[in-house]
């Protein structure tokens, strides 16, 4: 048996309207989109004034994966020499080379993903971007 709500939680109160088959739909719509219920679309859309949709963007891209497994690797090293000093390391010549070539991976990777994206979506400067 669930536990009963607390009075000041508790809706008791509705609001009836009427829609036309359209406008019901594109509720509906919206609500199934947010993945929400109904009601519950209705109340955030009431209170807040919007509700965010996020629509998640899958791509199936070889040089998208390998971007992120690029990324992963660079993030990774990164976070070892970051532990590296947190437990008490010295600052070496071997780490600011090891952080150096952090660095470097991440300005070929932001190179290399804006050239793609150029591929895709145009060029930036057209784009104002």
């Amino acid at each position: 048996m669930r536990p009963k709500k607390d009075v000041e939680l508790k809706r008791g109160k509705s609001i009836n309207m009427r829609l036309t088959d359209i406008e019901f739909d594109c509720i509906q719509q919206s609500a199934h989109e947010a993945e929400m219920s109904l009601s519950e679309y209705c109340r955030t859309q009431t209170l807040k004034g919007k509700v965010n949709i996020q629509f998640p963007i899958v791509a199936d891209m070889p040089e998208l994966k390998e971007v992120v497994r690029q990324l992963a690797h660079v993030g990774n090293n990164i976070n070892q020499i970051a532990q590296y000093f947190h437990t008490g390391g010295s600052r070496s010549e071997y780490i600011l080379q090891e952080l150096n070539a952090a660095v470097s991976d991440i300005h070929a990777i932001r190179v290399w993903t804006d050239k793609l994206a150029g591929d895709h979506i145009g060029d930036r400067k057209t784009l104002g971007r």
